[in-house]
């Protein structure tokens, strides 16, 4: 069962770029089927790895991504703008985390998403959800036989 796969979903992204042709396979099939079944966390992980500085694990992440992108509208409508406003989220909040908060905001001012970053405001609505880390885990309704 893939639930048994998203427990392990950060270890299997770490090996997307694996020296070995055959378990790089097999990591690549196993984050595709778990993008069909758990898009939000497999994206949540996936997403931003397109921006690693290895070139492998970039071009091996945006592959399974548009893979997934391409049928994502079997899964579930609207799959397909899902995953691209998860790019887009990643992207801006990597932008976003990389900016000093002196330079997004002025002394005593409060801070305003909408003011201060106004790409990343204007992502909303979203149907991006970020997933906590209880619902990574194994224990999420399933017992083990």
């Amino acid at each position: 069962p893939s639930h048994y796969w998203r427990v392990v979903l950060p270890q299997l992204a770490s090996r997307i770029a694996h020296d070995d042709q055959t378990c790089r396979a097999v990591v690549h099939k196993a984050l595709g089927m778990l993008l069909a079944e758990y898009p939000h966390q497999a994206l949540w992980t996936l997403a931003p790895l397109r921006h690693s500085h290895s070139k492998a694990r970039s071009e091996a992440a945006t592959h399974i991504i548009k893979r997934y992108k391409a049928s994502a509208d079997r899964y579930r409508p609207g799959g397909s703008a899902q995953v691209d406003q998860y790019v887009d989220a990643v992207q801006q909040l990597i932008g976003f985390t990389g900016h000093p908060l002196s330079d997004l905001i002025g002394k005593n001012r409060r801070f305003s998403l909408q003011r201060e970053y106004p790409s990343l405001w204007k992502l909303r609505p979203a149907r991006v959800l970020i997933p906590l880390q209880a619902s990574l885990s194994a224990w999420h309704g399933h017992i083990a036989s």
